[in-house]
């Protein structure tokens, strides 16, 4: 029987929180061909966007008595607290927006902003979301954004090209201070040198919006570009400010940075097609929507707004639904078959998780174990070859007498460094292993090393064990740390969006496998599920674990279908795909094994393994064995389709 009921068991049940600190404004504007007034301000764009993006919001801000009109429908929609003031006496703009796409500002006033005390911030718990707005002084800025940071919340700061100019210095403070750090080109060029040049520790995000080229996440050493979508623009106010809000509510709720930053650019854009904040109020709070197809880049259109205090513009969407991306086109879901196949997957007592235990894996109890997991998971992926331009094989190769494929090689392999050196797969023996020192370890019987992308493994080992000490991390403490989380896996998987080797997926499929194999091996190293006390109501539950294997039998058993008739060509011909090609498919397959899993009832962990446990079923080389497969009768048997081919550290 499908539990349809349990339709909901993998999405926390209470909307994440997001603290706000920064003053409404009351604004004039002049548009080309009209003037208008409008409510506005860093604190209320990032407030209202936050909240639509999920978040319960509460605002740090000085409140009017008697409220504006104009601001009544805000006022009511977030708890606001800060010092009682005159309507007269909130900060207000006078701001020219040209023709040509300047931004030239007649009047600034601070008004009340000065009135905020650090005395008036709530207590926040350890983990909380903040953001602090741009003030007109970057040193209150940055003694909010210490302050908070102090009490263990994770905080986002935006700024400004007048206040970098006048404030450099404390900016760069403003920026090392906080988690998340948010500017547009030009504010980045004037603190950094160029877009290309920022970089942030480990541990912190830096987004850089770009306008009509949409936005740039970097992450450490590692740099993600989102796309920008076609703009329909009235007014550009606030699109800055929008995009902080849309992401720190994302983050907070879950998502990895860059899926927060997409929804930060379509959430960026389609404000900027109404006047003032009138997008942002117009809209329900939305949970967690469905992860669709990231957005690849479509038609540029505009340019950037630069130097005002509520960020950069983005280009804006014709439609959205929700707050939502598009749906890729090329590639869809059988709802019908998704049902099939999960029944299937109810109604079998065959389908189980696995344990990760035995002839590969640490005995239970290995004194270090999680070092082996940790570091051996960074290094699951990439188990093929390919030949001009198509996959060839898959990876085979003989160890210790045994032939064995893929990651069952990998596997044995760093079971056998462990037992001859465990020291070296923790942390500080990862970030220093060499290239030649790596080809050793993973070593078959004839002595060469046959993972096909032996140098991104061995550069993925560095990354993992360098970001690691940087964050003053071991396996164990981060696992006591995440363990006190009000949700455990929603801290661990966010820890790991820090760690070089897993953060670079936005899918977090390595992620997602480790924590799938600390809580199913028998020492229970990860605990998650109904978290209990304070929040009982809420069930936690790894993402889909998509892989290629998961992407050939989710083609195959025709969940998804590639629509796209030059991609679904190339995809039955094994020819090497685009990466954007390849996101449309994965992000079509995530989505069908989310819903499989709940429609199923079955956790994660049960339902990867059908998944993995396919590949012997409906392998790569060979004829499928469909009499052996649970879902055959579900199953489309596409037979002639296979995975995207295409090669990434992801999986």
């Amino acid at each position: 029987m499908v539990a349809g009921d349990q339709a909901d068991r993998g999405r926390p049940s209470r909307r994440s929180r997001l603290l706000v600190v920064g003053s409404p404004s009351l604004d004039l504007l002049h548009l080309p061909g009209r003037t208008v007034r409008s409510t506005g301000g860093a604190g209320l764009y990032t407030a209202l966007a936050g909240r639509l993006a999920g978040a319960e919001v509460t605002v740090v801000a000085p409140r009017p008595d008697p409220m504006p009109p104009e601001l009544e429908q805000a006022a009511a929609l977030m708890d606001w607290r800060g010092p009682s003031v005159s309507p007269g006496r909130l900060p207000h703009f006078e701001i020219d927006y040209t023709t040509g796409g300047e931004t030239v500002y007649r009047r600034a006033v601070q008004g009340s902003e000065g009135e905020l005390l650090l005395e008036q911030l709530p207590d926040v718990r350890r983990g909380t979301f903040a953001y602090v707005g741009p003030f007109l002084d970057p040193g209150a800025q940055l003694a909010f954004c210490e302050k908070l940071a102090g009490s263990g919340a994770r905080v986002g700061c935006g700024t400004y090209e007048a206040g970098i100019r006048a404030h450099r210095q404390t900016v760069h403070r403003v920026a090392r201070a906080c988690d998340y750090f948010f500017c547009n080109a030009r504010e980045a060029e004037l603190l950094f040198g160029s877009a290309r040049e920022v970089a942030t520790e480990p541990g912190r995000a830096t987004f850089v919006t770009r306008g009509s080229l949409g936005a740039r996440v970097v992450l450490g050493t590692h740099v993600a570009e989102i796309g920008a979508v076609e703009a329909g623009e009235v007014d550009p106010t606030g699109a800055g400010d929008t995009f902080c809000g849309t992401v720190l509510a994302r983050i907070a709720a879950g998502d990895h940075p860059v899926v927060a930053a997409r929804y930060g650019v379509v959430q960026a854009a389609r404000v900027v097609t109404g006047i003032g904040p009138a997008a942002l109020l117009a809209g329900d709070a939305a949970e967690r929507p469905a992860l669709q197809a990231p957005g690849r880049p479509k038609r540029r259109q505009g340019a950037a707004k630069l130097g005002r205090p509520s960020g950069s513009r983005l280009a804006a969407p014709r439609s959205r639904k929700g707050i939502g991306l598009d749906s890729d086109p090329r590639a869809s879901l059988d709802q019908n078959r998704i049902r099939r196949v999960a029944r299937r997957i109810a109604s079998s007592s065959s389908v189980s998780a696995f344990d990760f235990t035995g002839p590969c894996f640490p005995e239970a109890g290995h004194p270090a174990a999680l070092d082996f997991f940790f570091a051996a998971t960074v290094q699951q992926f990439g188990f093929w070859t390919e030949r001009a331009g198509r996959y060839e094989a898959p990876m085979i190769a003989r160890l210790d007498g045994v032939l064995r494929k893929g990651s069952d090689y990998l596997w044995a392999a760093y079971l056998r460094w462990l037992e001859d050196a465990p020291e070296a797969l923790a942390p500080t023996g990862q970030s220093l292993v060499g290239d030649a020192e790596f080809d050793r370890r993973m070593s078959d019987d004839g002595g060469g090393n046959p993972l096909p992308a032996r140098r991104l493994h061995s550069r993925c080992a560095r990354a993992y064990g360098s970001d690691m000490l940087a964050l003053g991390l071991t396996p164990a403490s981060l696992l006591e740390e995440v363990q006190e989380a009000e949700r455990p896996l929603a801290a661990f998987l966010q820890r790991l969006d820090s760690v070089g080797g897993y953060k670079e997926d936005p899918l977090r499929k390595k992620s997602a496998l480790l924590a799938a194999i600390l809580n199913q091996r028998p020492e229970r190293f990860l605990d998650f599920g109904s978290c209990g006390g304070s929040c009982e109501d809420v069930f936690e539950d790894v993402p889909p674990i998509v892989d290629y294997h998961c992407l050939r039998s989710c083609l195959r058993l025709g969940v998804v279908t590639v629509t796209d008739r030059e991609l679904a060509r190339k995809v039955a011909a094994r020819r090497v795909v685009t990466a954007d090609e390849e996101e449309a498919v994965r992000a079509a397959c995530y989505e069908a094994v989310e819903q499989i899993r709940l429609l199923s009832g079955r956790s994660m962990g049960a339902v990867d393994a059908f998944f993995f446990q396919n590949r012997t079923r409906c392998p790569e080389m060979t004829e499928p064995d469909c009499g052996s497969c649970l879902a055959d009768p579900a199953c489309a048997h596409r037979t002639e389709l296979f995975q995207p081919v295409f090669r990434t550290t992801a999986y």
